[in-house]
């Protein structure tokens, strides 16, 4: 385990702090003027990083030093003030260099002065992506907390703001995607964590019991999605609304993030719940919805394949074909494009609209151009292309229906 602590100038600038009984919870209080030595203690730290100024350096490191050298491998950072933006980021950098990859680490900001708590947060978030490094606790000696009593100055553990950003990153790309594989991991380990750590402080009865459900739903939505399946998307949507409602009480108490963005999700997923999906007219109907939601996604590749999808399957019903059945819907594909690329005009006037038979010429060359890593046009113009004809197909969706 290794410590990322912030060292200042100790009480009135005297280079010592106060004498504190310092408590984690349930461990044992630990009599000391040095937080760090406290969590040296108890969280078996190996090593301590120690971040100080230059007055921190000279008034405070020697005694600091002096009472934990024995006890764990100790690191100075040595940074500046941070009186400048130049100055914040060199701090930055001089914190995440030495710290090894794939630490277990506690950070400590008891002691943090001016905006370097918030830039332990960040720092935080950071490691774990950059070094993989797990962040077991963020802590503070509260010694504005103390007991007059017990004379206990309580550690407290700030984990819950660095939960926070996990839960608003999951939700946020649940959202703008339609992800909800982050989201549902967070939402099994909270309940795991409530029957393995704190179950005893709950009865059995008040013990969260839907949210792995929940995460579950999200999740097969998800995929459901990501793999257009429009008959599945509609169905776990329907699931998921519902478990989201019965949810409510258990995420306000055990998932306080997640509570107040229920109704977003709710609002994201409505489109989708388009009932069964058991007839020709409302397979295409709930693929029409479904495009409609990725490009409010800007989730090009997935809405002009499926554009092209919808385009044979709407040609098979106009032809008295049922695009469900596989060699119905191979016959129509065929006959389609057979129509559309190895005849004129004149032939499939009667069978189908010129309107269509551009329309799906249009989106058939873009979906190619995706699906066969072609690179005749840059991305973006791409994209713009695949949303405006999109746009066109959904636009024009109304008068083609009518059609059948």
């Amino acid at each position: 385990m290794v410590l990322l602590t912030f060292l200042g100038t100790g009480s009135n600038y005297t280079g010592l702090y106060e004498l504190a009984k310092y408590q984690w919870y349930e461990h044992q209080p630990i009599k000391t003027r040095w937080i760090a030595e406290a969590c040296i203690e108890i969280f078996d730290i190996k090593e301590a990083y120690i971040i100080a100024t230059q007055k921190a350096q000279d008034l405070t490191w020697p005694n600091l030093k002096a009472a934990i050298q024995n006890k764990c491998d100790l690191h100075l950072i040595p940074i500046k003030v941070g009186k400048s933006e130049a100055e914040l980021w060199d701090i930055f950098e001089l914190i995440l260099d030495p710290i090894p990859e794939g630490a277990e680490l506690i950070i400590d900001v008891t002691h943090g002065f001016r905006s370097q708590p918030l830039m332990a947060l960040a720092i935080a978030i950071y490691l774990r992506i950059v070094k993989g490094i797990v962040v077991r606790h963020i802590v503070y000696g509260a010694w504005e907390a103390k007991d007059k009593n017990s004379d206990i100055t309580p550690i407290f553990a700030l984990d819950a703001f660095l939960e926070l950003i996990d839960w608003t990153f999951a939700i946020s790309t649940m959202s703008n995607s339609g992800d909800a594989a982050g989201l549902k991991q967070i939402l099994q380990e909270t309940q795991k964590r409530y029957y393995v750590e704190r179950s005893s402080k709950y009865q059995n009865s008040d013990l969260p019991r839907k949210l792995v459900s929940l995460a579950g739903s999200l999740y097969q939505v998800s995929q459901a999605l990501q793999l257009l399946r429009p008959g599945e998307t509609g169905k776990q949507v329907r699931i998921a609304l519902k478990l989201l409602q019965e949810s409510r009480q258990e995420l306000q108490k055990f998932a306080k993030p997640f509570s107040p963005l229920v109704d977003r999700i709710e609002v994201e997923l409505k489109p989708l719940d388009y009932g069964e999906v058991t007839t020709s007219k409302s397979i295409l109907k709930a693929q029409l919805s479904m495009i409609d939601w990725f490009l409010s996604k800007k989730k090009f590749s997935h809405a002009i394949t499926l554009a092209r999808e919808w385009g044979v399957n709407y040609f098979a019903v106009l032809r008295g074909l049922n695009p469900a059945v596989n060699r119905h819907r191979k016959l129509a594909e065929k006959w389609l494009n057979q129509l559309i690329y190895e005849h004129g005009e004149s032939d499939y006037q009667g069978i189908l609209s010129r309107e269509f038979a551009n329309l799906f010429r249009e989106i058939q060359n873009y979906r190619n151009e995706i699906n066969h890593a072609n690179d005749e046009q840059p991305a973006n113009k791409l994209a713009k292309n695949i949303e405006k004809v999109c746009q066109k197909l959904l636009e024009n969706s109304k008068n083609l229906m009518n059609q059948l």
